[in-house]
């Protein structure tokens, strides 16, 4: 599979089947690895039984990620891939998750498809690699007891428990970051609005200062 950069499809494919490059700190150094595809990646930490890149365990994303979520999601994924591929006709291997999708890959484009489809398949595949990250390189989340400065929202409303909550801004960085400042991102729960971590600093500090001109002194 060649990769195309004009086909989102495939794209989606290979982020969850072939081996990937990713620059990663080994003791204090950062160094280019080839890493697992994310599917054999996700398998391995539910088993525990990653075998380290320059040594057991060095790497934040092999760690032993065993639990009930990880187990879940792999289960849903590895059922998903394994319908698709029974439904294009192409070869189910049982262990092998990601020679599954790539046989699937080639047998459903080996027919007429329309967009729809490989919207909705690229979507899926895209969803399943992000929540694989996610899993695989755990956050740490802070809660900011400030107005988010683009809606204002003091409050957010879940959708899953449909209940409001206050601290609509959160911040997050990779677990074991040696610099979370630039790594952290932030989001505000209520607008989406998602920034780097010294942008949204900046646009606090902004709307501080313009609330701080617009308050008349108050004379006594």
């Amino acid at each position: 599979m060649a990769g195309d950069r004009d086909n989102p499809l495939l794209e989606a494919v290979e982020a969850l089947a072939k081996p990937n490059r990713s620059k990663v700190l080994v003791g204090a150094d950062l160094k280019t690895v080839s890493l697992p595809p994310l599917l054999e990646q996700l398998e391995n930490a539910i088993r525990g039984s990653i075998v380290g890149i320059g040594g057991s365990g060095s790497l934040a994303n092999e760690r032993n990620v065993l639990d009930g979520d990880a187990l879940f999601r792999f289960m849903k994924i590895s059922t998903t891939i394994k319908e698709w591929a029974r439904m294009a006709g192409s070869e189910v291997a049982a262990e092998d998750m990601g020679h599954t999708l790539t046989a699937w890959y080639l047998a459903y484009t080996s027919r007429a498809v329309t967009l729809d489809q490989e919207r909705f398949y690229t979507r899926q595949m895209e969803s399943w690699a992000r929540a694989i990250v996610d899993k695989l390189n755990p956050k740490v989340t802070l809660l900011l007891s400030d107005r988010c400065p683009v809606c204002d929202a003091e409050t957010w409303w879940n959708a899953s428990d449909r209940l409001e909550y206050t601290h609509p801004l959160i911040s997050s960085y990779p677990e074991g970051s040696e610099d979370p400042v630039n790594d952290a991102t932030a989001m505000c729960r209520a607008c989406a609005t998602v920034w780097g971590a010294r942008e949204l600093a900046f646009a606090l500090e902004e709307r501080a200062r313009i609330e701080a001109v617009d308050t008349p002194d108050v004379v006594v």
